[in-house]
């Protein structure tokens, strides 16, 4: 299972990178990363994944599709979302913004929670 690459920039200093694995069948991976509020970063994502049978959508899922019940309403079906303590955001392919909350970060493909079963495929994620 390919793992995804992580560096994140805290106070102007780099951690060391982490891989982690981004599964379209998992709810909420941890990705191990502790960000702080004010931190500039950058979030690019690719690969392919679906919320049901075999993979075919990259990390804007459904682009443009909202789906009723989903983890984020405001986000596209079957997107790659993040999410800081009690805080969800759209993530995509490419998201670069200044860290909104300080917090352990999550990633997760945005769908019904109780559907994750029949998702398929991965993400690789870079954070930096």
């Amino acid at each position: 299972m390919p793992l995804v690459e992580i560096a994140v920039t805290v106070a102007g200093a780099f951690r060391s990178p982490k891989r982690i694995a981004v599964p379209a069948n998992s709810l909420w991976v941890d990705t191990g990363t502790d960000l702080v509020r004010g931190d500039p970063w950058i979030l690019s994502a690719s690969g392919a994944w679906s919320n049901a049978e075999v993979p075919n959508l990259g990390p804007d899922g459904f682009s443009g599709y909202l789906y009723p019940n989903i983890l984020l309403g405001t986000a596209a079906l079957a997107s790659l979302i993040g999410r800081i303590g009690n805080m969800m955001f759209p993530v995509g392919t490419l998201l670069q913004v200044t860290v909104p909350y300080t917090g352990r970060l999550f990633l997760s493909i945005n769908d019904i929670p109780e559907s994750f079963g029949d998702n398929q495929g991965l993400l690789a994620v870079v954070v930096r």
